[in-house]
This record gives C-alpha cells, structure tokens and sequence, in this order.
C-alpha cells in the first residue's frame, strides 16, 4: 500500500489533486467540504524582544511601515495582509519587507533569529511567546481571527484512514484548547 504526506503552504485542490484531507488558516470560502474547526486561533504582530529594543516598538500598525518586517506571499508572490482594526474601523498593511518566504514556518524562525516583525497565529508561536524568545505588539489593534480547518470531501465512501485522522486531529487539538 503507497502512502504519501504532502506539506506545502500551497493551496491544493482537495477533489482535482485527489487530496484525502487538508488543514488549512483563515476563513475558508464556501465550498462543498466539510470543514471541522480545529482551532479558533487569532492572528498578532510579534517580534524578538533584542529587535524591539533596536529598532523600536511600533506605536500603531502604520509604523510597522518604516521597521523591519517578515511577509508571508502567496504562491503568486502576493504579499499577505495584515488585518487590524482602528477607530472601531479594519483596516489592512501589506508590507514590503526585505525577507519574504511562502512558509510560515521559516518566517517564524526569522522572527525568532530577530530579523524582523511578523504576522503570525498565537498557535505558531505559543511556545516563543512562553519562552520569551518572541513578544507581541500591538495587540489592541491586531486581533483578527485565523481558524485553523480540517478540510475533507463528503463522500459516504470515505475511507476508514480520513476519519481516523480527522478523529484523531481533532482530539489533539481539543487538549490545546482545554
């Protein structure tokens, strides 16, 4: 029997790619999958604290303009938004920054290593948070939701191996959330 795990921040087509199941952030467009939320997640601005001390802390999301920032693109180079709300208003950034990456993980790292200011989820960075190797800052304006899904095909057909991971997925990340 051929098994085979496929990561990628690329957004497969579950049905066209024959994608048994995927996990994905953010709010998901309508669409005939099932989608059980993993977690609720949120996303944060965060940073190296010996960065901050550097270079500054920004005072409100504009001045993350003139720092150092990490952007996560898209696969057709686009770079992510950064949401946030001002004056009971959401608003958007979409930085340039000089390091770019198209995975998560590395800009995660990249913060870690102090290179600069990242948009990330508090479930990726829990753990830097705790252990003081990242802060977050401007956490009165950045509080967007980014959900963490587990995605999969209805099908009455679906084989015992998609629900047992879907089952066990979702325990795991119900003890996250306890």
């Amino acid at each position: 029997m051929r098994h085979a795990l496929i990561l990628t921040d690329a957004t497969a087509r579950l049905v066209q790619d024959d994608i048994d199941l995927a996990i994905r952030y953010g709010e998901l467009p309508d669409s005939e999958m099932v989608a059980r939320l993993l977690h609720p997640g949120r996303r944060v601005v965060c940073v190296a604290p010996a960065l901050a001390a550097r270079v500054g802390l920004p005072a409100v999301p504009r001045d993350l303009a003139m720092l150092p920032t990490l952007v996560l693109t898209a696969g057709d180079g686009a770079p992510q938004e950064w949401r946030y709300h001002e004056d009971g208003k959401r608003h958007s950034l979409r930085l340039q920054g000089a390091w770019h990456s198209n995975d998560g993980e590395i800009l995660r790292r990249w913060a870690v290593a102090g290179h600069g200011y990242a948009y990330k989820s508090l479930l990726d960075i829990g753990d830097d948070l705790r252990a003081g190797r990242l802060q977050t800052v401007l956490d009165d304006y950045f509080d967007d939701s980014g959900p963490l899904n587990l995605l999969y095909r209805r099908s009455r057909f679906q084989p015992p191996r998609v629900a047992l991971l879907a089952d066990f997925l979702l325990q795991q990340f119900a003890v996250l959330q306890a």
